[in-house]
């Protein structure tokens, strides 16, 4: 594993230092809640609204830092880490974070020493120790490295990935009793740790010891389904046992797995120029590719969320409510598709469904005025007026300026006599 790959950690609290610039606090919390949420462009923007109140907000600037370094944007995110790590030089998650945003540019003895700073910090971290212990092997120095897989191992023994990766380094190193010592250690502290059993495989298959191979890497493949390197992995041992038959079986599957990916990529790349296209009002076209996106990769959430509001353009309410629901069963917790729902069933005549969808699009997301007016407009058509009325003073408070929330208001005083409501 490259230090590169290391996961940049999301600081969702802070106590920042003393500071008289106190409105910058709500629009630094509202970025970390976009944040959270996978909605980075706007979390983005919050984190720069509470940087211009308030230059020193720790919240803004640590986050701000991890949306950019994710984005591959690392110069500005180094500046950004190093201005938070001097208001907190004592923040050992700061130092991580600033870490692998300088190993990612090639600064490896910059980015050692920051999560030698952060060990020290947090000398009993495992998670820091295991990731210095990934630097040091990206330099090619496997006793530093050595070192602090065992400091990692110390702190967390019953962490199946530490004990792996040691075993891993023993392993290239030419110490396969140590790394056989550590990953039966490893199974046996996480036996649902996939990784764990195929490692062992590997190592039980140079050894020959083909028959207790095959049994692990089963048990790997069970635990990883999905992971064409298993199965290739499984189907070397059969052939080597002579097990020819089941051996190309494996072969085959591990073939068609190692598609996956590719077709995963695919997918996001038709999901991009899709989310494009709809922003041109190309929505015909972009319809043909966000079916394509869901094809290739049905997991991918934002695809599915995408096409249905493809399909909402198009006024295709049955199958946009079916497609935005589908989008809620994989993600209860998307704000926009309750609301998108919620739309969907007010155009198709669904009032009461609708109120349900965006009363709770209101809860996720309080601050939302658009949100609050569509449930006013749902309620009134089931004739709670009350509740709608509630619902259009709050939106217009949120917002305003927007004269279509007064309008709505204004019509339900009339009992919609002579006037309608838009949601």
């Amino acid at each position: 594993m490259s230090a590169a790959s290391l996961l940049l950690v999301i600081i969702a609290s802070w106590c920042p230092q003393a500071t008289n610039k106190e409105p910058s606090l709500p629009l630094s919390e509202r970025g970390t809640e976009l944040m959270v949420q996978g909605r980075e462009s706007e979390a983005v923007e919050k984190f720069r609204q509470a940087l211009e109140a308030d230059p020193n907000d720790s919240v803004a600037l640590a986050n701000l830092g991890v949306i950019l370094a994710a984005r591959g944007e690392l110069r500005e995110a180094i500046s950004l880490f190093q201005r938070a790590a001097r208001l907190h030089p004592n923040d050992a998650k700061l130092r991580r974070n600033l870490a692998i945003a300088l190993s990612k540019t090639g600064q490896s003895p910059e980015a050692i020493a920051e999560l030698q700073r952060a060990c020290a910090l947090e000398p009993s971290d495992a998670a820091m120790h295991f990731d210095l212990a990934e630097m040091y092997r990206v330099q090619h120095d496997s006793g530093q490295a050595a070192e602090q897989y065992r400091e990692a191992v110390q702190y967390d023994p019953r962490k199946a990935r530490y004990r792996v990766a040691l075993a891993t380094l023993d392993s290239e190193i030419g110490d396969s009793a140590a790394a056989e010592k550590e990953l039966r250690e490893a199974v046996r502290v996480d036996p649902a740790w996939g990784e764990a059993h195929r490692e062992l495989g590997r190592l039980l298959r140079s050894q020959g010891k083909m028959e207790e191979a095959i049994g692990e890497l089963r048990r790997a493949t069970e635990l990883l389904p999905n992971d064409a390197t298993t199965r290739y992995q499984l189907a070397q041992a059969l052939q080597k046992a002579g097990r020819r038959e089941e051996a190309a079986a494996e072969f085959r599957r591990a073939e068609e797995l190692g598609k996956k990916p590719a077709q995963a990529t695919e997918a996001r790349m038709d999901n991009f120029v899709a989310a494009d296209l709809l922003k041109k009002g190309q929505v015909q076209e972009a319809s043909a590719k966000l079916q394509e996106a869901v094809r290739l990769n049905p997991d991918d959430v934002m695809a599915q969320y995408n096409y249905g509001i493809a399909l909402l353009v198009q006024s295709k309410w049955d199958e946009a409510i079916a497609q935005f629901r589908k989008v809620l069963s994989m993600n209860p917790k998307l704000q926009d598709a309750y609301f998108q729902l919620g739309d969907a069933l007010l155009f198709k005549g669904q009032p009461r469904e609708a109120a349900t969808a965006l009363a709770e699009a209101v809860r996720l997301r309080p601050e939302d005025a658009p949100a609050h007016n569509a449930l006013g407009v749902a309620l009134a058509r089931i004739q709670e007026f009350k509740r709608a009325g509630a619902e259009f003073e709050t939106a217009r408070q949120l917002e305003p300026n927007n004269p279509l929330f007064t309008e709505n208001l204004s019509c339900l005083e009339k009992r919609l006599e002579g006037c309608e409501l838009s949601p």
